[in-house]
């Protein structure tokens, strides 16, 4: 059923894409009227349903393989990483939200970038991968300094 569904949204996108050029016209012209027709005819929602679609294809070709005998024990190997994967994002988003929040509490009025939850997500986002700047927190004012410091 999912492929039917893949077949008949490329079918579809595919005929859109060829409609109104006319024969006999120089390639030169044809081309530029196919890219004129491919930015017409092609939508988001048909970009997410194929998303969806070959996701699920796929998972089904994972179920499908995962009884073959040297694929199999492959598959359930990944399966379980997969698991522990998952765990890992969860808690990895749980810390960065806290330290987003906590962040956005301590400098929202000395640092641009913890005005707001999503930026200093993004702040977060970035700093823990390695994108870091120190520079950033010269900008606190010296009164917070003189009190903790």
């Amino acid at each position: 059923m999912l492929f039917g569904t893949s077949l008949f949204n490329i079918y579809w996108t595919y005929s859109g894409i060829l409609s109104n050029l006319i024969e006999g016209l120089p390639e030169e012209e044809l081309t530029f009227r196919e890219f004129s027709n491919i930015s017409e005819n092609i939508n988001f929602k048909f970009e997410y349903l194929y998303a969806v679609n070959i996701c699920c294809l796929l998972w089904r070709l994972i179920e499908l393989i995962q009884f073959h005998a040297e694929i199999g024990p492959l598959v359930k190997i990944v399966e379980k990483m997969f698991g522990d994967f998952l765990n890992f994002v969860i808690l990895y988003f749980i810390l960065v939200f806290m330290f987003a929040i906590i962040g956005g509490v301590n400098f929202v009025f000395e640092i641009g970038d913890f005005q707001g939850l999503f930026k200093s997500c993004l702040h977060v986002l970035d700093t823990s991968i390695g994108n870091y700047d120190f520079k950033i927190y010269e900008t606190i004012d010296s009164y917070w300094l003189t009190i903790f410091g």
